[in-house]
């Protein structure tokens, strides 16, 4: 369909994978059956005996269809998608390695991993609860996981420093009657950018906590590989929506970590600005030395939480620049 423009729209480009999907080339036939007009199911699905399904529709390999879930007509589901119990899935493209979880409905959409795009509206979002729609394939952590001497580095450090955090946790529990730990949606550095999207995850810190003693739960992160001790600190989605130039989209290539370029750069002034000035440094000077440089400076504050502001360096200390 060499007449028919392939990104003009999101509804535009349904179109064509739909007109496709009428058109089967007779090569498929090899490991694609058509078991009723127009509903081509691969010979390596997994199809429920109570599933419904309505042409025209196209599943993939390896995709597993539960009992009671409805395939209904203009769906494409690609390679080892899993269509959970009751799920409703119509008029949409299911991205590959993607869950649809159970009860959950997708109409008139592109799902992939925990991002859905309706394109007959042109609105995206991004679903955070694993339970309705996630991606099977990969964690939602990204960048390069650590290594066992980090993992076994934190370990100790958290069970090291444990009986404070719980006595942080007792004071904010029984004292204070608030929750014990703060969570937020942060996004981390994409190991692959096949989505079009950075995935977000959530991170937790101890909510009574003073100076960088309130990161000890990310701790936990780092010995499950996913975050390191020291790299750039993860972002809002607010805040990595707003990194847009070349300069700026270097804050992701260095992994997230614990402790930062930054929590030893205090120049006196916070801002923005400077936050992005020290990641991008991070990630070009990233070495051994540095990363140790930054450890050394950050334990003795994080195993002596004191508060922010006994930390701070004075207004009129001269700069410090990057080396």
């Amino acid at each position: 369909m060499p007449h028919k423009p392939l990104w003009e729209s999101s509804a535009a480009l349904f179109d064509i994978m739909l007109g496709n999907l009428r058109s089967t080339p007779p090569e498929s036939y090899l490991t694609m059956r058509e078991i009723a007009p127009e509903v081509h199911v691969s010979t390596r699905a997994r199809i429920a005996a109570t599933a419904k399904i309505e042409g025209p529709v196209w599943i993939g390999p390896q995709v597993i269809v539960a009992d009671n879930a409805q395939i209904l007509a203009g769906t494409v589901i690609e390679e080892a998608a899993y269509i959970d119990r009751h799920a409703i899935v119509s008029e949409s493209w299911v991205g590959p390695s993607t869950y649809v979880g159970a009860l959950t409905n997708v109409q008139n959409s592109f799902a992939w991993g925990s991002g859905l795009e309706n394109w007959s509206k042109g609105t995206f979002l991004e679903v955070t609860d694993d339970f309705l729609l996630t991606n099977l394939a990969h964690k939602p952590f990204g960048g390069v996981r650590s290594g066992w001497i980090s993992r076994m580095t934190a370990l100790l450090l958290m069970l090291v420093t444990a009986p404070l955090a719980l006595l942080y946790a007792l004071w904010t529990r029984v004292f204070k009657w608030q929750p014990a730990f703060q969570s937020r949606q942060v996004v981390l550095p994409p190991a692959t950018k096949q989505d079009r999207y950075n995935p977000s995850t959530r991170l937790y810190s101890l909510a009574s906590a003073h100076g960088l003693f309130d990161r000890w739960p990310e701790l936990w992160a780092v010995w499950c590989g996913d975050m390191h001790l020291v790299g750039n600190r993860p972002l809002s989605q607010a805040r990595a929506s707003l990194l847009t130039s070349e300069f700026e989209r270097m804050w992701f290539d260095a992994p997230a970590g614990v402790f930062s370029y930054a929590d030893i750069m205090n120049d006196g002034m916070h801002s923005s600005d400077n936050d992005t000035a020290h990641s991008a440094c991070y990630s070009i000077h990233r070495c051994l030395r540095l990363d140790l440089r930054i450890l050394l400076h950050c334990l003795p504050r994080f195993m002596l939480p004191l508060s922010r502001k006994e930390h701070s360096m004075p207004s009129n200390s001269p700069p410090q620049t990057c080396t």
